[in-house]
Parts: C-alpha cells; structure tokens; sequence
C-alpha cells in the first residue's frame, strides 16, 4: 500500500528526540522501584521466617495483647511493698488520704479464676438451655430449673469475687463479676426470667433492650465522661427515664466492656482501671487484682497462642505460671489429642499419628502406658519403638506435667516441637 503523505497540519508536530536527562531520571525511577520492591519482598521473606520459626522479632497484636496480660497477671514488686491510700471525704467536703491495709495474693487470685471459670461455663450452659427449652416449646419446669441453675451460680461467683476482695457489698462484687466475662442477670430481688438472661457478651444488655439505637448510642457517649458514677447515674436516670435496674444493667455493661478490652494498649489498661475504680469503687490494689484476674482470663481464652507468654512467666513467678499452664494443657485437649493418636497407630494414618506422639514428647509417651494399660499391658511393636524414642528424649517417664514441672527451659523446649502438632 502506497504511503501518503499528510499536511503537518494532519500529522501534529514531528517528535522530538529524547534528551539524555530524560534518558536518566527514568532510569532511576525504574531503579528505585526496584529497590522498593526488592525491600517489600525482603520484609515479607522475613516476616514469614519469623513467623515460620517463631522468633517473635515481629510480634502481631495478640502477642502483644497477651504479653500485656501476663504482666498484670504478676504483680510489681514496688506496688506490693508500697502502702495505699484511699480518699475519704470529711467535714466540709475536705477529701484526706486513708492509709488502708489491702493486699491480695495473686497466686490465690489464679485458683479463684479457674474455680470461676468453671462455674462461669456451667451457667452459660445452663443459660443455653433455657433458651432451648423456651424455644422448643419443651416443659417448663426444665426451663426453670436451667434459671434457677444461672441465677444460683452467679450469686455463688459473686459471693467468692465479693469475699476475696473485700467487698462485701454484693452490688460491688456484681460489678467486678461482670467485668470478669459474666452475663449480666440483675440484682432484683423479682425471680428471673428466661429474657433476662444475657450471653457471654451481648452487644446490649437485655435489660435495656427497649431503647432504639439513637438512644443507647446516646446513652454510652453520656455515659463514658470522668464523672463521679453517683452523678452521671442521676442525670442519665432522669434524661432516659431508666428504671434502677436498668441503670445497673448499664453500669455493669461499661465496666465488662473496657474491662475486655484492658489489654489492648497502655490507654485501655488506664481506662479500664479508672472504670473499675469508678464502677467498682475498688481501690488501686483491688484494681490491680481484678486486672491480674482478667488477665488470666485473656491468657486461658487465647488457646495455644498462651503458651509462650506463660513459659516466660514461669521463669519469674511459677506459682502464678503453672496452674494457669496446667489449664491450657487441659482446655486445648492436648492429652486426648495424644490418646486418640495413640489408638490410630496401625491405621491408615499411622504415620501423621506417630509423628503427632513424637512431637508431643512426654504427653506422648503418657498416651502410649495409658492406652497399652488399658489392653492388658500388651504394646504394639510400632508403640513400643515409638515409647523408646520418646523416653530417650525426655528421660523421667510419669506423669508428664511432673517431668515438666516449673523448669522454663523444658516447657520451651517441649512447645519449640509440639507448636505445629498443636
């Protein structure tokens, strides 16, 4: 085909050749980029090592979080010896500091928390089942007894919080319950019913239920000022026309919310000890004790992830360490993960399930006696090998949280090879 030629008009201005600046700076712009994405893919490599090999050089939130649990969980040597003082008002308005005489120990801190855990999981079940049987139409003398069951346990966890901490009015106690993860089911003396019970964390207390959600957004924002709570209390009974129940439904809602979220951040922490403080009426080391005990909390419910936080802990304060390591040994099933490994040797998963028992190390071994005591004594050659490995590895036989005790090392070592089998 026969090219024409156009009129500049047509054709636009004839290009003008590239100057050797122009040349240049492309040149490092592609450079640059480059380089940034050689960076990017650096960081990305190394986080992923990190991750991969648990060094913790690059910790995520939840490590953070439970690091900060741990701490409040042990208590600080210097807070321990200080005295402390609470403010007393006297004639005239004139505010005086009171020394008092409160000291809690924590290690008594821990057990009451795992006593409480218990019975917190059984009123949740017993909460769950009169939601049930209302549902189902079922009798309802079951449903009764499931909120009496709730109603019988609360009061039961309240008495203890109120007692441990010397508080023995029970709305103070109440109060600390709820910001210890409990439902929230009143303090009438009325009997309950099934639609005042809560679940472990609702977004509304049902006691205030009938407020639109212009009204509660309103309510929380009058609610969250540094106020002393007998003022706000008046002014937000007057503005919503709240009943005092449901002024106690709110109250107790404030406080398990920063309460929860404690750990978060330095702030959240401040926040959720002027709440108690505020809430509570708890003085500084009431706080703190309440603080350690949501703070085991926060370490129980973060499944295996807790375990390295609590072999540090464990270093420093083993009486506080182990019971709560002997918890998470218990609540993420690791002797029946081992037991039912155990029983697939021989089966078509043999392999994975040997090398399950060898990465649990002792736990292995206790499944491989528990499991050949159970069949007369009698080991399969595949189990008896696997028991001498194990055995060579971690010399002590027994039980296998006696043979790792209070020593950090071995529990670091232990978690180092079961991490992925977990």
């Amino acid at each position: 085909m026969r090219k024409r030629n156009l009129p500049d008009s047509v054709a636009g201005p004839p290009e003008k050749p590239e100057r050797p600046d122009d040349v240049a700076r492309e040149v490092w712009r592609v450079r640059l980029i480059a380089v940034l994405l050689a960076c990017l893919a650096g960081g990305v490599a190394l986080v992923a090592v990190d991750r991969l090999l648990g060094l913790c050089l690059f910790p995520r939130e939840l490590t953070l979080r439970l690091r900060a649990a741990a701490e409040a969980v042990m208590p600080d040597r210097q807070d321990e010896a200080q005295p402390e003082f609470v403010e007393a008002v006297g004639p005239g308005g004139l505010r005086v500091p009171v020394p008092t005489t409160l000291s809690f120990d924590h290690a008594e801190a821990i057990r009451l928390v795992l006593e409480l855990e218990l019975m917190r999981t059984r009123c949740e079940e017993a909460i769950a089942r009169a939601r049930s049987v209302e549902y189902l139409g079922d009798d309802p003398d079951k449903q009764a007894a499931a909120v009496k069951e709730a109603a019988d346990l609360w009061q039961a966890a309240a008495g203890r919080v109120g007692s441990f901490l010397a508080a023995p009015e029970p709305e103070r106690a109440r109060i600390v319950l709820a910001g210890l993860g409990w439902p929230w089911l009143g303090d009438s003396a009325d009997p309950l019913r099934t639609e005042d019970l809560e679940g472990p964390f609702p977004e509304r207390p049902a006691a205030l239920g009938s407020l639109s959600d212009e009204q509660w957004k309103a309510l929380l924002a009058g609610a969250d000022t540094q106020e002393p709570w007998p003022q706000v209390e008046a002014r937000l009974a007057q503005d919503y026309r709240l009943s005092e129940g449901q002024v106690r439904a709110l109250q107790a809602y404030l406080c398990r919310r920063d309460v929860r979220r404690a750990f978060r951040s330095p702030g959240h922490k401040r926040k959720a000890g002027l709440t108690l403080a505020r809430l509570g009426a708890l003085t500084p080391a009431q706080v703190r004790t309440v603080l350690a005990m949501r703070g085991a909390i926060e370490l129980l419910e973060a499944g295996t992830f807790a375990f390295p936080p609590l072999i540090e802990m464990l270093e420093a304060r083993p009486e506080l360490a182990r019971p709560l390591l002997h918890e998470c040994i218990r609540r993420n099933g690791v002797r029946e993960q081992a037991l039912r490994a155990a029983n697939r040797l021989g089966g078509p998963d043999s392999t994975r399930s040997e090398r399950t028992l060898i990465a649990l190390g002792p736990f292995g071994a206790e499944a491989i006696r528990a499991l050949a005591a159970r069949r007369g004594g009698q080991f399969s050659p595949q189990a008896q090998r696997i028991l001498i490995e194990i055995e060579a590895d971690w010399p002590g036989g027994g039980n296998a949280l006696e043979l790792l005790g209070t020593d950090a090392a071995l529990w670091r070592r232990w978690y180092r090879r079961a991490r992925k089998a977990l």
